[in-house]
Parts: C-alpha cells; structure tokens; sequence
C-alpha cells in the first residue's frame, strides 16, 4: 500500500481543532535534549529550561522517568531550572527513550531550553503540543569530525510521541548511522513521552539529514528538534570554532513563502538556508532569482551585516533557517565570541500581536539582541516593556521596518497592534544562540508531504460542521439487524438479505459484520470469511448502527452516489467516507468522486481500504466549491478490476471546514410529560464568529440535510424541553451567527448535526424542582446532576417495581467578582482576613446572599515609593527654588542635604533628595600688572620689591625654593642680595587664581 492512497487512519477520537491563532506560547510542552558534542571531549555541561510568563502562573515539569517539579512564576517574571544531565542527555540512537521532559502550566507560558558543553552550545524555542504537527521536513547542517579525539560528531534529530501508539513514518534523506536507508520509508512506534533519535553516518554529505520526512500517521501529532552534535558553519570552514546546534522544527504546514531577514549583530557572517517542499520551488532574493530547488532539497547562501536585511521570497512554502557561521569564516577581523548556531526565521504570515520571551540565562553570553520587523504604522506604537522609545527603526520598504535591539539578560514583552516577527539570540566567550522569540503557528499552506493536498487543516475538516451525511440509520436497539435496500438511483450494486450469498457485487446492510461459524452446504467454501464487527459509532455496541456489507467484484460499481444542494460557492468542504476491510488477502480499491449537474468530473481521488489493518479506516479529501457553485455529485465506486477487496463502508459525509456546534443528545427515547435540556457548545474562539454569538434552535420532522422544512422553535444556547409530548419528537439543530449578522439557517456556517428526539409513553410518577449552587450537585435515585435542565430519573418504589420523576434542576450562575486596587510600598491590603503586602493575583470564596461561594479575584499591584537624588548650586546669599524646592537665602557657604516628599504617578511618596552646595561670592580678577625685571638695592629707592603685597614662591634655576613670602620679595637671600639673573616665581593673586613665570633682577651700578 502507497501512503499517497491512505489518507486517514482510524481513530475514535477528534484529532485537530480548527486552525485558530495558535501561537509558540501554551500551556503543554514535550520535549528532549539532543545529544551534545560527547562525553570523551571532558567538557563541563549542563541542560536547562527557561519558563517565561506575563502571568502569575504554576508549572509543572515532570518525566517518565520520575523526575519532578513545581515551580510557580510571578507574574512578569522568568526562572531558570536546571535539569539532570546524566538523565536527560539522549545518547541512545535507532531506538525510543523516556529521557523526556512534561511541562503543563495554569496559564500560557513560553519555554526555551539550553544545550550547554563548554565551548558548544546552542538554545531553542520549545512548541506547545497545540502548535505542533504531523508532518515535517527537518534541516540542519552537514556533519564533522573531532580530529583531537577521532570522533565523527553527526548530524541529529529526535521525534517526541504526546500520545501512546503513536505510529511515525520516517523517510531519511540520508543513510542513517543505525543503517536506514537513504529515501527508503520505515515506521516506528512510539509510547507517550518517548524521544526517538536518529544521526547520519560518517559519509554524511551536503545539508547533512536536511530533507528527511517525518509523517505521523492516524492523524497524532509529535513535536521534532533537529541540530548538530557539533559542526563548523559552513562545514567547508576548518578553522575556528565548531558549536553544537539545536533548533526546535516547524511543522510543514506552518512554513511561509514571504521573509526579511536581518543578519546578526556582531561583525557575523550569516548562512541562509532554505528547505524545499514542492518541486519546482523559485527562492528569490531581494526580487531576483538565486535558486530553484525540488521538494526536500536545500540551497544556501552567505550574507554580511553590512548588507542590512533583505527580502526573501519563495514560490512555494519554504522552511527557512538563519545560522551564525564559524569565527574565522570570512570575516573582516577574527572574531573572539561567538560561534555557530541556528535558528527558524518566521515568515511574515506568521506574524504575532504580542509575546513575552526571554534571552538566555547564561553568564557566559555578554551580547544579547532582538531582530524585530514591524510594519511601518507601528513604529510609533510599538512597545518592548511598555517603553515605546527603545529602539532605532529603519524603513525597509514602504511597508515594513527593521530594528536590531541590544538587551540586557532578562525577559521582555513585545507587543505591536499589526503584529511583528522577532528572533532573540546573543554572544559570549566561544557560545553563542538564538531562537524564535515567538510567533503564530497557524495552518497556513495546503502542503501534506509526497505531493499530496492535504493538510492538518485538511484534516481538522473531518470534525467540522455535517452538511450531509449517510449512516444508513439502525441507531436504536429495537430496530432490525438487517436494514433496508437503499432507494434506487443510490447503488449500481444487487442487494441481498444474506450477502455470504455470494452475489457478484452484492451488498447488504446490517448492524453486524457476522462470521459464519459453520460450513456452508452449498457454499463452504466461503465459510468464515468475515470478520465480527459492528457499525463504526456504535462499534462496541452490536444492537445500534447500520453499515453496508459489499462483495466487491472484478466490475465496476457505484457505492453509493446522492446529489447535494444549498451548498456554498467558495467555500471549502471535507468528503469523506469510513471503510472496514472484510477480506483478509486483498485490499479494497475506493474512489471518491466530485461532479457538477452536467456530468462534469470536478476533483476525484483514489484510495485503498488498507486489508492487513482490522478496523475502521477513514478516507477524504478538501474541496472549494466553485464560483457559482451550489450543488455537487457525490459519488463513491470502484473501477473495473476491484480484485475481491469486501469491505464495510459506513457515514459517508460532506462537512463545511469550519468547527461544529457540539449538542447533548439523548441516550434513549424521552419519556412523555418528561423534560430535556438540550445545549450548545461552540468553541468561539477555533471560529470567526463575533461575540455576542447568537444560538437559534430549529426542529424538523424528518432528518433532512438540506434547508427545506426546518422550524425555528428557539434562540439561545438552552432549548429546555418541558411536558414533553408525541409532537416534540422529531430532529433537531442549532445554528450559530456573529453579533448582528441574520440568524437564519444557512449551509454556510456553523451550526450542530442533527439531534434526533424520539418520545415514549412512561409511568411519570412525580415532578421535583430543586435550586443548587454552581459548583455543587445534586443526586437522585444514584444519579448526579450538576447543570440546569430537565431530568428523567427512574426511581424504585417499596413495590420493587421502578416509577419515573422528572427533576427539573437549576443550577444558580457562578457569581464571579474582579478586583484591581493599587497600594505603596510599605502598605498593606486587607482581603480575606489577610493583610496583602506583595503584588499578584488572590482568590477567595465569601458566601453570597444564597448561601453560595462567590469567587472574588483580586489584582493587586503594589506601586513602588520612589527615591530620587539630585544635586545644585547657589551664591551665598541668594535662595534655591528649582525642582520643587524653595528654599530661602543661604547665608553661609558648605555642603547641605534638604529633603523633600512629593507624590508619584501611584500616588506614592516620591523622596527628592537635594545636595545643594552654597558658594561665596565671586572675587573681581585681580588686574594687577605684573614686572618682568626688578633692581633691589640698586641705590635709587626705586623698583626695589617684586610684587609687594602678594604671596610668592621663588626658586633658582635648580628649583631650588630661596624664598616665600607673603609681601613679595625683596631681591634677597639669606640677608645677601641675590645674584643678579632670571629666577622662577610662583604668584598667588587677590582672585585666588595664581601664576607662574620669571623674574630678573638687574645687576646693581
């Protein structure tokens, strides 16, 4: 069997929602650690987590292998755990592992986690469960050889299972080291909490495992990392520093065909390399095409931070992944930190409102930046922290900006109103990393693997809302084993009431798949053939539910075929069918059909009831409905040559791709003068619907898929059925539609599946009206009820024989308060007996006025007292009235501390502190003119002083000092006239500046 021709596999269980604004942050995390590098290197190493949230939040990490924790963040803050090497270090390859790590938090969170040997690290974004997939093509880069050890160092990635039995294909793009074949396909299986790692061998070549596919088979999901026991980037670079690399991977159907890329800070050159899903794949740079790479294929290219960012644009959705290179690759100078790592680019379609993120917590990484790209009407708006004025944007063209931004170690908040792309990374001594800050991770491309069309998106369309659908009825126990031949026109095929008949293309329908037990006089041959089964809702229940039965002949024949109207014009729909193998040597052949009114063929594909699997296998394929568009035939046969595959084939369906409106349905007929409460169930936010929704409720008397003959009979999400009559019987839906849009019945939207109500006589012995708090129950006859409604409850009497009592329950509404108060530090608030003194969230239960719990939320934020220091200056006797001050005049000089106490934006003290220096007034500048030359004791009573009156230093031309005096000199020393000649002076003048020079004292006559 090709797994291009086997879609769906079988499951009882809804597999997706309907994509929604998932996103990197969430509340259930798997992941693994890679391998790093190799214990022989005798390196220091340590794994870690980082959990980061906006919200007051309690996480719990835990392990298969016993490891526990609970951690409880604050809110806006970041914590760092530390996990054991020695148990969560993956080293085993080609087989499944439980070196696994559980994160489940009360709120969203975003987690990375750090791979850390001395000199070879890198970190990752780790995806919440929601955000993950089930198909992928991984990259990462060629692998290396330690030449001081010998050892080959691969390239890796690992598969993590969420759930047990959860079956992945894996095609390697190269011959794994456990000895895989390249491009040949093998399946494992793996338990919940199970890593699976594989590595290349030492011929690994080129992009290393890049191209390798990894499919999950019967719908499940797993979360892959890829990376690098160790390499240099590129690995044509010998010298300089080889790292470790670790990158969680997208899911395919995530990737993008638009990017701007910005290089690295830090005088790195970058390596840009893409990854290829469809053939034919065009990678453009900048508008100019540098590549065309076919599916599974990788090209890469070199880029400087000197270029700026540039634009990269690809035909076809494209995986896309930015690594720092070695040190010493082509760059201008050696670089001393840093080294190799990775991490996914997130294309522009997937661009996120708001998220918070932390760098890396490692004391070795001095650098650390965010890469952000905003669009140009937000520059002005964008906030890191809530500071609008943090970074430097550059127009990148008329739409988007880019800016490079230097962070200190911690966690941010970024937020932009149109949404922005931001990759985090940062530099230390030989470590380096980076990762997706965070993004969406919203289905986003039509990609499925091997070719095909289909998506997880395609695939969350088998839960989406019925617009037709052939169970071939049989629901309830009273009815016949065997079911009635269909309506002529349906079927091409003989219908028999005992298809072991063997009518050549026979068929019949039954609630039960029976193998015959013993032999068959006149046909033995054909004794126990079939397999014990029952219809797919009601497998487990051989009393509910018809199927169809068909002897599958060598001819060609029709299955089943309905024509379907009141569909929508461009809207995409989901056909599908459910199909059980009989025979047990030969697989079953189905076609599914689209045609147009005239006989036109719209979309058809083929598929196979896979024989070697025993159970229920379900088959589809997405289809837009044509512009103009409204009816469709649905057909679902086999061609000619349909090699004896029986088969039983079960609820055929035609589903809009939006999400369903979930009803209760009754387990049972209700009884007359009873009451049911039927309710709706819309999940608002997997829609596009606008709140206020509004519920309709409509009641037809047949099971009718098209629009004629439904009644409106309520609005509301409750339609609460009262006294039940004969004539509430009948079948019922609910329709749902934005605020202020038409309520009316439309195939175009959501609305529930039909709920059949069907009515019966019983002795109704009583009626209770009981009023209960929300959160509690009430319990009759053993049974518990804990939501408004109308009950039927069999209660036994003293006679030993059962009476019914309908219990007619309202359940009072939660009364839910919220709480924001503000108060200073230092202060306290008073809440539940309690006095409050730190910021966060509080719950606590009063009782109401009935007696209930009213939960009352209190937000408190307690504002910090500010404390501010600031220095000034005045002139003795002037005052000082700045800043808040006023201070009268100052009458004597020195240093002197004021305080003063104002009130902040909290409405906190705000302490000014002031230093305020008091200065005398300013001297005149002293004007005194100053000799060059002077004649002491010269005879004529004249010139005979050097500057009297004034302080001076004088020394000879040794530096020797011969004389200070405080009223200059008199031409002297030691009592004798100085020898006449040039001496050096230092002057001191009345303004207390001074000045230095020389004199000469002129020889005597």
């Amino acid at each position: 069997m090709k797994l291009k021709t086997f879609l769906l596999w079988v499951t009882m269980l809804p597999l997706f929602s309907v994509a929604q604004a998932q996103s990197t942050s969430g509340t259930d995390f798997w992941m693994a650690f890679l391998q790093n590098a190799d214990k022989d290197l005798d390196l220091p190493y340590y794994l870690s987590i980082l959990l980061s949230s906006s919200e007051a939040t309690e996480v719990s990490i835990s392990s298969p292998r016993g490891f526990s924790k609970t951690v409880t963040l604050d809110r806006n803050s970041t914590k760092r755990i530390d996990i054991p090497f020695d148990e969560f270090n993956v080293t085993e390859y080609g087989e499944a592992s439980n070196k696994t790590l559980h994160i489940t938090s009360t709120n969203s969170i975003s987690v990375y986690a750090e791979n850390y040997q001395n000199c070879s690290n890198d970190a990752t974004l780790v995806l919440p469960v929601s955000a993950c997939g089930s198909y992928y093509v991984i990259q990462n880069n060629v692998g290396r050889s330690e030449s001081a050890k010998y050892i080959f160092l691969p390239s890796t990635f690992s598969v993590i299972a969420f759930e047990d039995d959860t079956e992945v294909e894996i095609i390697p793009s190269l011959t794994t080291d456990t000895g895989q074949e390249k491009g040949e396909p093998y399946t494992i299986t793996l338990k919940e909490g199970e890593v699976f790692q594989l590595a290349s061998q030492k011929s690994d070549q080129g992009s290393g495992l890049s191209g390798t596919q990894i499919r999950v088979l019967k719908g499940k999901k797993v979360a892959v990392y890829a990376g690098n026991r160790c390499t240099n980037v590129p690995d044509a670079c010998t010298a300089g520093d080889s790292d470790m690399l670790f990158e969680v991977q997208y899911p395919v159907s995530s990737w993008g065909k638009d990017f701007i890329v910005q290089p690295f800070t830090g005088d790195i050159n970058d390596m840009v390399k893409c990854t290829a899903c469809k053939d034919g794949t065009k990678i453009y740079k900048d508008g100019e095409l540098i590549a065309t790479i076919d599916a599974f294929e990788s090209y890469e290219f070199f880029v400087k931070e000197s270029d700026g960012p540039f634009m990269v644009e690809a035909s076809e959705p494209i995986a896309l992944y930015q690594y720092m290179t070695s040190s010493n690759f082509n760059v201008s100078r050696e670089r001393t930190i840093g080294g190799p790592s990775f991490q996914y680019v997130v294309p522009l379609e997937q661009s996120i409102e708001k998220i918070t993120f932390s760098t890396l917590d490692n004391d070795k990484v001095l650098d650390h930046y965010v890469n952000i790209v905003i669009k140009n009407e937000d520059i002005s708006t964008v906030t890191l922290n809530g500071e609008t004025d943090f970074a430097t944007f550059t127009p990148f063209n008329d739409k988007y900006a880019t800016a490079a931004v230097r962070l200190r170690k911690g966690q941010y908040t970024l937020e932009a109103k149109s949404g922005f792309i931001a990759n985090a990374y940062g530099m230390g001594d030989w470590v380096s990393y980076s990762y997706v800050a965070g993004s969406k991770m919203e289905d986003i491309n039509d990609i499925g693997g091997n070719g095909d069309s289909h998506t997880e998106d395609d695939m969350a369309c088998e839960n989406g809302t019925i617009l037709f659908k052939e169970d071939f009825g049989g629901n309830y126990a009273g009815d016949p084993d065997l079911g009635p031949a269909l309506p002529a026109g349906t079927i091409t095929l003989q219908f028999s009431d005992h298809i072991w008949d063997r009518l050549k293309n026979g068929y019949d329908i039954r609630k039960e798949a029976i193998r015959r037990r013993e032999p068959n006089p006149s046909n033995h041959i054909y004794s126990g053939w079939y397999a014990d089964f029952g219809d797919h809702t009601y497998e487990e229940d051989l009393t509910r539910g018809y199927f169809m039965i068909i002897d599958l002949d060598y001819l060609e024949a029709t299955f089943y075929k309905v024509q379907v109207n009141e569909l929508c014009e461009n809207t995409k729909l989901y056909f599908s069918f459910w199909g059980h193998p009989i025979n047990a040597s030969a697989d079953a052949p189905v076609t599914l059909t689209l045609e147009d009114l005239s006989g036109n063929v719209l979309n058809e594909e083929v598929f196979t009831i896979d024989h070697t699997y025993n159970g229920w296998q379900h088959f589809g394929m997405p289809f837009i409905m044509p512009a103009g568009e409204t009816s469709v035939v649905y057909k679902v046969f086999s061609g000619a040559g349909g090699n004896g595959g029986d088969f039983g084939l079960d609820d055929i369906e035609i589903r809009l791709c939006t999400p369903p409106i979930n009803v209760n349905v009754p387990d049972d007929s209700l009884c007359v003068k009873s009451g049911y409460t039927l309710r709706a169930d819309l999940d608002s936010a997997a829609t596009s619907l606008i709140e206020p929704i509004t519920y309709t409720w409509y009641k037809n008397k047949e099971k009718n898929y098209n629009n004629t003959g439904w009644e409106k009979v309520h609005v509301g999400k409750e339609l609460v059925l009262r006294n039940i009559t004969k004539d509430t019987e009948g079948y019922y839906k609910v329709f749902a539609s934005s605020a202020g849009e038409t309520s009316e019945y439309n195939m175009c939207s959501s609305f529930s599946d039909i709920v059949p109500v069907m009515v019966k006589d019983c002795n109704i012995s009583g009626r209770l009206y009981q009023t209960i708090c929300h959160g509690s129950s009430y319990t009759l006859a053993g049974n518990s009820f804990s939501q408004t409604g109308v009950y039927t409850v069999k209660v036994p009497t003293d006679e030993n024989r059962d009476s019914v009592v309908v219990l007619d329950l309202t359940v009072l509404d939660e009364i839910k308060t919220k709480l924001s108060e503000t108060i200073c530090t230092g202060s306290s608030y008073r809440f539940g007996g309690k006095d409050l003194k730190t910021s966060g969230t509080y719950t606590e239960k009063f009782s109401s006025a009935l007696g209930c719990d009213s939960l009352v939320t209190l937000m408190l934020e307690v504002a910090p007292s500010s404390s501010s220091s600031i220095t000034g200056e005045v002139i003795q006797g002037s005052g000082y009235d700045e800043n808040g001050f006023d201070l009268p005049e100052q009458t004597h000089t020195g240093i002197f501390n004021h305080q003063l106490k104002l009130t902040n934006m909290y409405g906190c003290d705000s302490i000014v502190n002031l230093k305020l220096r008091v200065v005398a007034p300013p001297i005149a500048p002293d004007t005194v003119v100053i000799p060059t030359a002077f004649t002491p004791h010269f005879g004529d009573g004249l010139n005979d002083w050097f500057m009297p009156g004034y302080e001076v230093y004088i020394y000879d031309r040794y530096g020797n000092l011969i004389c200070h005096s405080t009223d200059g000199w008199d031409g002297t020393y030691r009592g004798e006239v100085a020898t006449p000649g040039v001496y050096v002076y230092t002057l001191f003048l009345k303004d207390g500046s001074k000045r230095t020079s020389t004199i000469e004292i002129v020889k005597s006559k």
